[in-house]
């Protein structure tokens, strides 16, 4: 899926302006978005309709990742994103994207995420131990990753 050259932009500020795209979780500013699109999804087109921009990125989102070495990355094949270019990811996202793929004729398939936005209480102390969890496993191996909490 991507060349080894390639790399995801990086936010140029880490504001209310974040979005992330809602297949791949990639997040980046919506300015980014509208002007070079999604690096991991280039068949949504994203920089050639801002309307796309909207429907197929969110700015409900819960803690960042920053992969440099997807493929070397525990972290990244634990969230299912080694096989995306280097960049900064999403840990959850509160939407999905069966209407955008519906429009573009690609065939939409829900995310297989070990994490999830909370709902509830329980389920909010159930997604903290997984952030708790993967923070641990960060630590022990050595991973690059870096985990950021976004507010």
């Amino acid at each position: 899926m991507r060349n080894a050259a390639q790399t995801a932009q990086i936010p140029t500020s880490f504001c209310n302006d974040l979005r992330a795209c809602l297949r791949c979780r990639l997040v980046k500013t919506y300015d980014q978005f509208r002007e070079n699109g999604c690096e991991n999804c280039p068949f949504f087109k994203m920089e050639e309709d801002s309307d796309l921009v909207n429907e197929g990125t969110t700015p409900n989102f819960s803690w960042i990742i920053s992969v440099m070495d997807p493929d070397g990355s525990w972290a990244a094949k634990w969230l299912r994103i080694s096989r995306f270019v280097p960049g900064c990811y999403t840990l959850a996202v509160s939407e999905d994207l069966h209407n955008i793929c519906e429009d573009e004729c690609v065939q939409y398939v829900p995310p297989e995420t070990r994490m999830s936005l909370p709902n509830d209480q329980i389920t909010a102390r159930h997604f903290w131990k997984q952030v708790s969890l993967l923070w641990k496993h960060l630590v022990v191996a050595g991973d690059s990753s870096v985990v950021m909490k976004n507010s």
